[in-house]
């Protein structure tokens, strides 16, 4: 009668391990799952922002540059040294 309670003891015990191991690689999963997503979109946010930035920078280079070529061309220097 002991034996009997300690082996239904023992097999609830490793059925519900089993349940908990289960649930825990599922949640696991889930968790590896939107780490990877929260990444590629923190990766695609900085790659638009590095973007935007460099292309800003770029339309004050040239900005700057045809500005003062434009300006010396009205003022009648003609050809500009590089």
């Amino acid at each position: 009668m002991v034996i009997g309670q300690i082996t239904a003891l023992t097999e609830g015990n490793e059925r519900r391990q089993e349940a908990l191991r289960v649930n825990v690689e599922a949640k696991l999963g889930e968790l590896k799952s939107d780490s990877g997503e929260q990444q590629a979109a923190l990766r695609r946010t900085v790659e638009e922002r590095l973007d935007a930035i460099r292309n800003e920078n770029m339309e004050k280079d040239f900005s700057g540059y045809f500005g003062a070529l434009f300006g010396r061309l009205r003022a009648g220097e003609g050809a500009i040294a590089a």
